[in-house]
């Protein structure tokens, strides 16, 4: 006699932390004696069970699929197109996933398990009850199952990677050449953030103690729910906000591209350090009067160059954030005016003295005491 044993992330709190299914078999002779009752009493009990299993409510989920479309989401279902080839016989080649995310309100991942199936346009629609996947032909029959093929996705910076770390499935990098969309991670995020029961994030108390009317607005501070942008590049991860003018009587379209470095430190959840920041144009989203880092010219072009590629259309993504965040410092400005929200003291901007060993503020790349902080030197 066996007895299998299968955990699923998230249904049992002992097991939370597990990233992934496993299965278990143990022989009755590797069981101890008072044990072997204990799961024969289990099992009995299980059997019972079966009526209340089969009572559960039913989560169906339907996608139709439209081969001219390169991405498309409803639910836990995904779908990626591959660019039709030439000639009337060439079919459109696809991939349909189905989205798992961690429920584990204790676990820091930002992982989605996808299980993805490949597909062509004979392909009318995915039906996903519960965690069964269905596929369905455009003459309306079932089509045969097709083995799944899994792999993980970063929701926050947009990374895929093998199972267990290893390298990713050869059916699935054709169709992650090409970076996901911003509104793609944004749903699947939406998604993670519904699955665990996270405590309620009030905005207004990160923006008290240090803002004032008049002073840009953070869309990341306004908005601290949101799916962070952060991306990969050269195997440091960094993170883009943007500056929106805060007065809400104002008409001003000026905004200000920002780029911070993500670090981990021990005992603290993530640290922001600046790269530098660019004021945007809002025609053409061009950069301008930019202060930089010296020696990250590079790594803020290639983000930015990433930013554009992930929220395109540019400008529209950048109208989108400025409305909400302009909304928010409405919300702010009037909370201050009726005296629910205490109004900041006034602050005197500073111009400190950096250390001998700091990057002189000058911009020549040397250290304070070898350039502007020499003795005699104006």
């Amino acid at each position: 006699m066996c007895f299998g044993l299968r955990i699923r992330p998230g249904e049992d709190s002992a097991f939370a932390g597990w990233s992934r299914c496993h299965d278990f078999v143990l022989g009755a002779d590797a069981i101890a004696p008072h044990l072997l009752a204990d799961l024969r009493a289990v099992d009995s009990k299980l059997d019972n069970c079966q009526a209340c299993v089969q009572s559960a409510p039913v989560e169906k989920t339907v996608l139709r699929l439209d081969p001219s479309r390169p991405f498309q989401v409803e639910g836990p279902l995904l779908a990626f197109w591959l660019p039709r080839g030439r000639g009337r016989d060439e079919v459109a080649r696809g991939l349909v996933c189905a989205a798992h995310c961690c429920a584990n309100p204790g676990c820091l991942c930002t992982d989605a398990d996808l299980t993805a199936v490949p597909i062509d346009d004979r392909v009318q629609r995915v039906e996903l009850v519960n965690s069964s996947m269905k596929l369905v032909g455009r003459s309306g029959g079932d089509l045969p199952d097709i083995a799944p093929i899994g792999f993980l996705l970063d929701i926050v910076t947009g990374a895929a990677r093998g199972i267990d770390g290893g390298p990713l499935p050869a059916d699935v990098v054709p169709f992650l050449e090409a970076p996901f969309p911003g509104w793609v991670l944004d749903h699947l995020f939406a998604r993670w953030r519904d699955a665990r029961p996270c405590r309620e994030i009030r905005w207004q108390d990160g923006m008290l103690g240090h803002w004032l009317p008049g002073e840009m607005l953070s869309f990341m501070e306004t908005h601290p729910d949101e799916r962070f942008d952060q991306y990969l590049v050269g195997g440091k991860k960094y993170q883009a906000d943007i500056l929106f003018c805060g007065v809400p009587a104002c008409s001003c379209l000026d905004g200000r591209w920002c780029l911070f470095e993500v670090r981990r430190k021990p005992g603290v959840t993530m640290e922001l350090h600046e790269v530098g920041s660019a004021r945007l144009l809002p025609d053409d989203m061009t950069p301008v009067d930019r202060l930089v880092e010296p020696g990250a010219e590079t790594v803020f072009a290639d983000v930015f160059s990433a930013w554009k590629q992930r929220h395109a259309p540019p400008k529209a993504r950048f109208m989108e954030l400025r409305k909400r965040t302009r909304l928010r410092g409405a919300e702010l400005c009037d909370l201050m005016a009726k005296g629910a929200l205490p109004l900041p003291p006034t602050r005197r901007m500073t111009n400190p003295k950096p250390s001998r060993n700091a990057p002189c503020p000058c911009g020549s790349g040397r250290k304070y005491k070898r350039c502007c902080g020499q003795v005699g030197k104006p």
